[in-house]
């Protein structure tokens, strides 16, 4: 039998010796590892993005959706163009995201609507904005924690400025919500208001109830997950996403006050957060739109410049500004930035006999 000193000594020798052994050789190697991998690694990169990329629908898909360019000037006699977008139904006007107010948007002429898609607990798809109940209503309760006939005896119009001509306003289903948009022709832009991945289905089912939405409708939201995955399901639906700067580390944002968290964030967590933000920044403006193939992206009003439409166009990108409210920031965006945006009221835009609606 060996000793065992002897035997210890001899397995720590050994170790040793392949350690030290195959740092020597990887240390030799690793000038040709090195150009090998650093070479290798962004053409498997390309080649995946390349793969799993979705190619956007046709252009003369997503123009029948949008209409041309507004940089391009009128249309043809009888094409359709989009000068605005009444975000979430025009809420200054009329309960938002209520069908009494895209009946208002209709009537006055608008013919594009964008309104906010979320899940109760019963899984209804509904036509609401917030995670809470709250700021509508004036009741307590969680969107997502309420099923849809707790949801649907709720006046949204109770805190609303005009209430007295809305009492009784109710929650609008989407199925609801997309059959009245098309009765009037209207095109709309469905925005992704939860996380849930429940909503793909959501979507998918209801493009496939209503298959003129491939012609009259663009799903969005702040989530790329839920984008990619709607468009890996069904490539034929035309999507845009939303951007905003500081999305991750401040709830608010206005090219004024800057970013606003209202809630503290805990002990180093601007830190990541602010990192995340350039991540993000960089992803938008660099890889997210080619990889989701959109069609168009949701900007910011007060981020919009000249050098960012031009940037984007380049790619082939419609540019939808939110919000504009004022009549001289409106008359500033169609007629100098020459872009669609969105608004809260009608207030400024042209009614259906071409003058301008000067009061709401």
């Amino acid at each position: 039998m060996s000793n065992p000193i002897v035997h210890l000594f001899s397995t720590c020798l050994t170790a040793w010796l392949v350690f030290y052994g195959t740092l020597l050789l990887v240390f030799d190697l690793w000038p040709f590892f090195a150009l090998s991998f650093g070479t290798l690694v962004p053409v498997l990169l390309f080649v995946a993005a390349w793969w799993l990329r979705i190619p956007p629908p046709p252009s003369e898909v997503v123009n029948e959706i949008l209409g041309p360019d507004p940089i391009h000037g009128a249309v043809e006699k009888g094409g359709y163009f989009m000068r605005s977008v009444a975000h979430r139904g025009a809420p200054l006007d009329a309960p938002e995201n209520s069908i009494a107010a895209f009946r208002m948007c209709a009537a006055k002429g608008c013919t594009a609507v964008e309104f906010d898609l979320a899940l109760t607990k019963d899984e209804v798809p509904v036509i609401f904005h917030d995670s809470t109940v709250e700021r509508l209503t004036g009741k307590e309760g969680l969107v997502g924690e309420m099923t849809w006939e707790q949801l649907s005896k709720l006046d949204i119009a109770a805190t609303h400025h005009l209430s007295d001509q809305f009492k009784g306003t109710r929650v609008a289903r989407l199925e609801e919500t997309i059959k009245e948009c098309l009765e009037h022709d209207m095109r709309m832009f469905i925005d992704l208001k939860d996380r849930d991945t429940k909503l793909v289905k959501v979507v998918l089912d209801i493009y496939a109830k209503f298959p003129k939405l491939y012609k009259r409708a663009v799903v969005s939201g702040f989530n790329p997950i839920l984008i990619y995955m709607i468009r890996r399901a069904n490539p034929g639906i035309t999507c845009s996403m939303a951007f905003r700067p500081f999305w991750f580390s401040a709830n608010q944002y206005s090219g004024e006050g800057g970013p606003i968290q209202t809630v503290p964030h805990a002990v180093g967590m601007p830190f990541l957060l602010n990192i995340l933000d350039k991540i993000n920044l960089w992803m938008v403006n660099n890889f997210t739109y080619y990889f989701l193939g959109l069609s168009a992206i949701l900007v910011h009003s007060d981020i919009v410049s000249l050098e960012d439409l031009r940037r984007w166009r380049e790619r082939r990108l419609r540019v939808v500004a939110w919000s504009v409210n004022k009549p001289l920031e409106k008359k500033y965006f169609s007629k100098v930035l020459k872009v669609t945006y969105m608004t809260d009221t009608m207030i400024g835009e042209p009614d259906s006999k071409g003058g301008e609606i000067v009061d709401a």
